[in-house]
């Protein structure tokens, strides 16, 4: 199943949990959801500092982190808030398993591959490789580690909602 099926405008949704704890968890899911899209702005040209957020640097609507989606769990019977899952292939970058926003959030390794002119001695520059495009004959290829630091987002957003007061206020108004 996807998250897609369990908006809380479904009826497996509805027909789930009361219509004020729905409004409740949607309510939080928004604020949280609101909450990370400004934490991730297209304002630096190099990457962020360790421990804040990241920098989007895509102006696709789809694939990009400020994509963020939330629906209803069944099986913890709460909200899931989180950026699409962007796959585990970017360009000429394996992700070794995880997804984009995963390797973002808490860190991890990638590998990157990258191409070299064999004409060219060893010092000169490594560039990425277009994944489109096959290795030339005359191009050396090699795959190279690459650390990502952790640079969380979401559960900075949650923390800062937690801390605002927001989501103890949408339960307290609705016990009354």
């Amino acid at each position: 199943m996807k998250v897609k099926d369990f908006f809380f405008d479904r009826a497996i949704v509805k027909d789930a949990i009361s219509d004020a704890e729905r409004r409740n968890l949607r309510m939080i899911g928004a604020f949280i959801r609101r909450r990370a899209r400004t934490k991730i702005l297209r304002r630096r040209k190099r990457s962020s500092a360790p421990g804040s957020p990241p920098s989007i640097h895509s102006r696709d609507k789809r694939a990009s982190l400020r994509n963020i989606l939330f629906g209803y769990d069944p099986r913890r019977h709460s909200v899931i808030i989180g950026p699409v899952k962007l796959s585990g292939v970017v360009d000429n970058t394996d992700t070794l398993g995880k997804t984009v926003p995963e390797l973002l959030e808490f860190g991890g390794t990638a590998l990157i591959e990258e191409v070299q002119s064999r004409t060219s001695g060893p010092e000169d520059p490594w560039y990425p490789r277009d994944p489109n495009k096959p290795v030339l004959p005359w191009q050396r290829s090699r795959k190279r580690p690459a650390r990502y630091r952790g640079n969380p987002f979401m559960s900075l957003a949650l923390e800062q909602e937690i801390d605002a007061g927001t989501i103890t206020d949408v339960w307290r108004a609705s016990i009354g």
